[in-house]
């Protein structure tokens, strides 16, 4: 697919969809990137939901965007939106938005560690108030698809530690370097 590249202002998207997800209202763009192939292709639209809502009324937010606006009705909050292990999560961090996998939680130091499917590092640990959703479709040829909670990241992570062992790594498995 030879699609046009448009370049995007970071800051101002940046700014909408966190405003957004933080007033309880769900959000939907293309995704930009390979980092989580073949779970989300790159151009797919995926639809995020909030995980943590701020005391701002969607009220207050569509009269702070623009006042000559009418007022949007948020749907129902779900405050009780839990995240783990295997979720893909939208986080925002030093390099921007990331929406990868969470890989670890450790909650006594507030730390939630993500990384796209298919790259082999682990992102920069983020805060729990640095993850704004949870990724729940994405929207495949037309269709739209749950995305899969855990058994990507499973199959991912018996996979890496099948590739850790020095007689597999040189055996010829080429069906286990395609997982």
């Amino acid at each position: 697919m030879d699609r046009k590249r448009t370049f995007r202002n970071s800051a101002l998207f940046a700014d909408c969809v966190s405003r957004l997800l933080r007033s309880g209202i769900d959000v939907r763009f293309r995704a930009n990137g390979e980092s989580m192939n073949p779970a989300i292709r790159d151009g797919e639209v995926v639809h995020i939901v909030p995980i943590q809502v701020s005391e701002q009324s969607s009220a207050d937010f569509s009269a702070a965007l623009s006042p000559n606006l009418p007022e949007i009705t948020a749907p129902k909050i779900n405050q009780n939106v839990q995240i783990r292990t295997g979720d893909v999560v939208l986080a925002f961090g030093q390099a921007g938005f990331k929406a990868h996998r969470l890989r670890s939680i450790e909650t006594d130091r507030n730390l939630y560690i993500t990384q796209g499917d298919s790259v082999q590092t682990e992102d920069t640990p983020v805060a729990f108030e640095q993850i704004l959703g949870r990724v729940v479709t994405i929207e495949r040829h037309s269709a739209v698809q749950r995305l899969a909670r855990q058994i990507v990241g499973k199959i991912r992570k018996i996979r890496s530690k099948l590739l850790t062992l020095k007689w597999l790594r040189s055996a010829p498995c080429d069906w286990l370097r395609a997982l």
